[in-house]
């Protein structure tokens, strides 16, 4: 995971979750523990959590790849030693990523539900939608990630992912203040029993609240616009296309059993 997950996201969602459900056992892997072996014993080891929140980079592979459909989105485990160590040493080998590859047939996955906050974590669009200026094939048709299809094969209720690019600013504001508040809600309905496509109204109500936001930013920028009032709707116009890239996999009426 990237340090502003750990730190902003991962590590306040964990102390909200245990001040109010002593009732749940929760199990956190930060930084090194969250290796590909960790995540395989935790899916392949005959008794499945009820609940995956995962939060890290994931790989992305260009529109002529061979492996771009099987690939992409694939999470990548704290074995990756880096960017700047990895530097010139050429494409992520399979032992830094954990893909639909690595789900074995044979794994049971009966009432999981997974979330996994990660770029192209549910799948990938056509047109890459960060190009504005001269549209960018991401891939040749949309397609769904391989890695959720294959969780919902072996039995998982639903798995929510990220289709596109996965902003910081889903999680963090103007400033380095820590706001996981769609993610608190979701996890919270999740946990109470709800569905999941009710889970995930908070982040349908955070696209609304931030094309608002972004539509006055835009107008104030036209009357006095400055570097501070670009700077600023450049973030809000990221966390609000991040916010619209939300998707539930498998049966959004599916709840976990509590």
């Amino acid at each position: 995971p990237t340090r502003a997950s750990v730190e902003h996201l991962v590590r306040p969602l964990e102390l909200d979750i245990a001040g109010k459900w002593s009732r749940w056992q929760v199990s956190t892997l930060l930084r090194g523990a969250a290796n590909k072996a960790a995540l395989a014993g935790l899916l392949g080891g005959g008794s499945p959590p009820s609940l995956l929140f995962t939060a890290s980079h994931a790989v992305r592979y260009p529109a002529e790849s061979p492996r771009q459909a099987t690939h992409q989105g694939a999470l990548l485990s704290a074995d990756w030693p880096g960017r700047r160590a990895w530097q010139g040493k050429g494409a992520l080998p399979d032992d830094f990523l954990f893909s639909g590859e690595d789900v074995a047939s044979g794994t049971r996955l009966d009432g999981l539900i997974a979330f996994h906050f990660a770029c192209y974590s549910a799948g990938t669009p056509h047109l890459d939608p960060y190009h504005d200026r001269a549209p960018r094939v991401a891939a040749a048709e949309p397609f769904v990630a391989h890695l959720p299809k294959r969780l919902l094969r072996q039995g998982a209720l639903a798995v929510v992912g990220h289709v596109d690019v996965a902003f910081e600013q889903s999680f963090l504001w103007y400033d380095s203040d820590s706001q996981p508040v769609n993610f608190r809600s979701a996890l919270d309905a999740l946990m109470s029993g709800a569905p999941v496509g009710h889970a995930m109204e908070s982040f349908t109500e955070r696209f609304s609240l931030l094309g608002a936001i972004l539509a006055e930013a835009s107008w104030k920028a036209r009357r006095n616009g400055s570097e501070d009032e670009d700077l600023k709707r450049l973030r809000l116009w990221s966390a609000f296309q991040d916010s619209r890239h939300y998707l539930v996999l498998g049966d959004p009426a599916a709840r976990l059993s509590v």
